[in-house]
């Protein structure tokens, strides 16, 4: 098929607005009356909550109301995060009526007239916590004798889980090769230009709520807001005009987006909240914190036998969105190879840290990083270079669709295409000889990376034409910046043959659909991308 417009240079449709200013941010949304919200946090990383004095609070100028946990039944249930099958589930609270586990765990709110009496109010605010004994660290956390983060559990692992296939204890045999390593990934955060950020308020058009917020998932804080105000979900809109950045970190649902939208609800009134930078680092989902103990089985040509060891993965306080993280991690350890077997151990880990999520490829680049790391040991073992060790296992063009083995989908994980032989040819080619060191150190690195894309269900979209001519498309999806608008524009120009500038794209905005997917994990173009197809 001819197009006209896919492949072709063209201006991103957000473009100008974004660089002149004119986006709309949930922060910028500033409804008549409108009341700000701060968040007393915990100073401590594991305490016993045996009072909270807010009566100094209370009488400040400006102030509204001072909750803290058993004024919000609303907020009593927590939120419901997906968790892995046989986990030891402590799920995230919305706001914590008894313990703190991590510095920044909120504990009591504010609502006032000025965001500035807010902040002033919640500093007045006197809590009376216990130090209990903390830790922090997976290593730390699984020794023998740590500290308890949840004080009825018999450890600190929420789950032990294999995944496993192929003979690996013949892979490791008494004439195999073995490389070892052991690596550490320190936690990482996402810092988006925007930190969270919400605004709601009541809404006269449905009789329900409406809220404007920082995320990459309208649907996922309708729900958790739905439930908390029991409204049925068509009461409650939610919208992302314009997100600042998420990088994994804001698809997840967070307490303060619920809070706020209890606190309209109750005080019949729009109500705002901003993250302070300090506040968006220390409370916002972060991810990594894991151990990774590997060894990799070869003959004594170099070609691979098996993979083995075990996975430690700190999900912080709470099991929230990084307790699915592991699976992710460990099927990326194949990278772009023939692996005849694997048996990788994960733990789950509850440290007294903010809980984890999905940053920047959600373990993707961890799995692929482990393997590469791995390689370069047994390429030393081997006596090889390790471009060479990596031409003798790369998955093979006639191999391909390739079933790994690896348990996943109807038959397993299956590569679909790709021809690695010839991007590892064209590498090596474009690096060149090493040159003369001349007195410096030169070194040359290669890696191979492979990353699964497209998760999940389809995506809804439709599309409407109006009298003047000018199509209206509608996606669930929410982006951060990605270009939606320009790439839905592009595929509906070009199956209906219809003027670019004649089509007006919606996205981040529950009103137009009943349900989709986060915007995350390189899904969009796929899934997005082939449901406006239809749609047109």
């Amino acid at each position: 098929m001819v197009t006209e417009y896919i492949g072709r240079r063209t201006p991103r449709f957000e473009d100008r607005r974004l660089i002149t200013g004119q986006g709309r941010y949930a922060a910028d949304i500033k409804p008549d009356g409108l009341l700000h919200a701060a968040f007393c946090r915990s100073t401590l990383p594991h305490g016993r909550i045996r009072a909270v004095d807010r009566s100094t609070a209370l009488g400040m100028p400006g102030v509204v109301a001072v909750w803290t946990a058993e004024d919000l039944p609303e907020a009593s249930t927590g939120f419901s995060d997906f968790g892995p099958q046989g986990i030891e589930e402590r799920g995230r609270p919305i706001l914590n009526p008894e313990e703190v586990n991590y510095v920044g765990e909120a504990y009591a709110m504010v609502v006032a007239e000025t965001d500035y009496q807010a902040i002033d109010a919640a500093e007045a605010v006197l809590p009376e916590l216990e130090p209990l004994p903390g830790v922090a660290g997976v290593m730390n956390a699984i020794a023998p004798g740590a500290p308890l983060v949840h004080g009825d559990m018999k450890s600190n692992v929420a789950l032990s889980s294999p995944t496993s296939y192929g003979d690996i204890k013949g892979a490791f045999g008494s004439d195999s090769v073995v490389a070892s390593i052991t690596l550490t990934t320190d936690r990482v955060a996402g810092a988006a230009m925007e930190p969270r950020s919400v605004t709601a308020t009541p809404d006269s058009e449905t009789g329900g709520l409406k809220l404007w917020t920082s995320t990459q998932n309208v649907f996922g804080v309708r729900g958790a807001v739905a439930s908390a105000v029991d409204l049925p979900e068509d009461k409650v809109r939610v919208l992302a005009e314009d997100v600042g950045g998420g990088f994994g970190a804001k698809g997840s649902v967070f307490a303060e987006e619920v809070l706020t939208a209890v606190a309209a609800w109750r005080l019949k009134k729009p109500v705002t909240w901003t993250a302070t930078r300090s506040e968006d680092g220390a409370t916002t989902a972060q991810a990594h914190g894991s151990v990774m103990e590997l060894e990799l089985a070869a003959s004594s040509d170099g070609k691979l036998r098996g993979l083995r060891g075990r996975l430690i993965h700190d999900i912080g306080a709470y099991a929230g969105s990084g307790a699915g993280q592991p699976g992710i991690i460990i099927s990326h350890m194949l990278s772009a190879y023939v692996l005849p077997a694997m048996h990788v151990d994960a733990l789950l880990v509850y440290t007294n840290t903010v809980p984890t999520g999905f940053i920047r490829g959600g373990g993707r680049p961890l799995g692929n990083y482990a393997m590469e790391r791995i390689i370069e040991r047994l390429a030393v073992k081997l006596g090889l270079e390790s471009s060479e060790v990596r031409r003798r296992n790369l998955i093979q063009p006639e191999q391909i669709p390739y079933t790994t083995g690896l348990p996943g989908g109807r038959h397993g994980v299956v590569y679909d295409s790709g021809d690695y032989p010839k991007l590892l040819e064209l590498a090596v080619e474009k690096i060149g000889a090493k040159p003369e060191a001349g007195g410096r150190m030169i070194g040359l690195g290669i890696a191979c990376c492979v990353e699964s894309t497209a998760f999940g269900r389809g995506e809804p979209a439709s599309l409407q034409l109006d009298r003047n001519g000018e199509a209206h498309v509608y996606v669930g999806s929410t982006p951060q910046g990605q270009g939606h608008e320009t790439m839905a524009a592009l595929v509906v120009a070009d199956r209906l043959g219809w003027p670019l500038e004649m089509i007006k794209v919606t996205a981040g905005d529950t009103k137009h659909a009943k349900f989709a997917l986060l915007t995350a994990g390189s899904r969009s173009a796929v899934q997005v991308g082939n449901a406006v197809s239809k749609a047109a």
